[in-house]
């Protein structure tokens, strides 16, 4: 019977989630910019393409049979780099969310189960965080160099030293958000009948907390996972823009505005084109955070 309950459940929220249309589409969007980023070499293979070529006689070059959007200020081909862009712009910041989404599940699940001191100690570190500025924080650790502290030099190094760079920085200020939302939904949860079951029935902390606590907090962390992505791709693509980020070989979004901005009445696609990829991924996180909050809520007005 509680099997059949959950697919009713599941089955309307799903029915909830699809009436919200920009969701929807949101979705397709989403699923091809993944296959867009996670067969980037195999795409520019297909197309004969090489997003490091340069070609200096070509420089600002328009749509051609051997360009399609044109070159850069280096030659380098435009849709080569947009694709490659999108493996970075994306990993950094879904490889981000998950880390961010267990990172505070953890803590979230700690503060709220045991409360006392140990709530009281991780949740005002966890306020402080939350109080800083977040973009001048994140520029001023992007400034730093990473490869002169102990033990963090092991991880970073070569070409993608400032990508894993910018993982590090974001995962260290992106979680507060989730943990949060996990010890609301904790606190929530646990002196309900079915916790105090399992309690009396002699299962330990680390099983309730697993089996009876953690699907109650699913359903929030998805929707902040989803918002944290086009956070991230936000911050990285400001950051590379400010040539903190991202840097040279590596093509990503943001660098893409930063080396196209000094000839944008020259070659405007330079700017427009990895702008709207931004726009284009970061509205269709948006939205797809906005639909699971209205079809996993079971007191929304579309689901009422």
């Amino acid at each position: 019977m509680s099997s059949l309950l959950l697919c009713l459940k599941q089955s309307r929220s799903f029915q909830r989630f699809l009436q919200h249309r920009f969701a929807v589409i949101s979705v397709f969007v989403i699923a091809f910019f993944a296959i867009l980023a996670l067969g980037a070499p195999l795409w520019l293979e297909l197309l004969g393409l090489d997003s490091r070529a340069q070609d200096v006689m070509s420089r600002y070059a328009g749509s051609s049979s051997e360009h399609l959007l044109g070159t850069d200020e280096l030659g380098r081909d435009i849709l080569a780099r947009l694709i490659s862009g999108s493996r970075i712009s994306l990993g950094v910041a879904i490889f981000t969310a998950i880390a961010s989404v267990i990172i505070g599940f953890v803590i979230g699940s700690l503060a709220g189960f045991f409360g006392g001191w140990i709530d009281s100690l991780l949740m005002r570190a966890t306020d402080a965080l939350l109080m800083l500025p977040l973009l001048p924080v994140l520029i001023v650790l992007s400034s730093l160099d990473f490869e002169k502290i102990p033990f963090v030099n092991h991880f970073i190094g070569g070409e993608s030293s400032s990508i894993v760079k910018m993982i590090m920085i974001f995962v260290l200020f992106s979680w507060m958000q989730q943990a949060r939302i996990v010890r609301g939904a904790v606190l929530q949860v646990k002196e309900l009948e079915f916790v105090q079951a399992a309690r009396a029935l002699g299962r330990g902390n680390f099983g309730i907390l697993t089996r009876e606590i953690a699907p109650h907090t699913l359903s929030p962390l998805m929707v902040s996972a989803t918002l944290s992505v086009g956070q991230s791709i936000l911050f990285e693509a400001a950051l590379s823009f400010l040539g903190l980020g991202v840097q040279p070989p590596n093509a990503s979004w943001g660098n893409m505005l930063n080396n196209g901005l000094e000839a944008l009445s020259v070659a405007p696609q330079l700017v427009i084109l990895p702008g709207l990829m931004i726009l284009f991924i970061v509205m269709s996180f948006n939205f797809l955070g906005d639909g699971l909050s209205e079809a996993l809520d079971p007191k929304s007005s579309k689901g009422a």
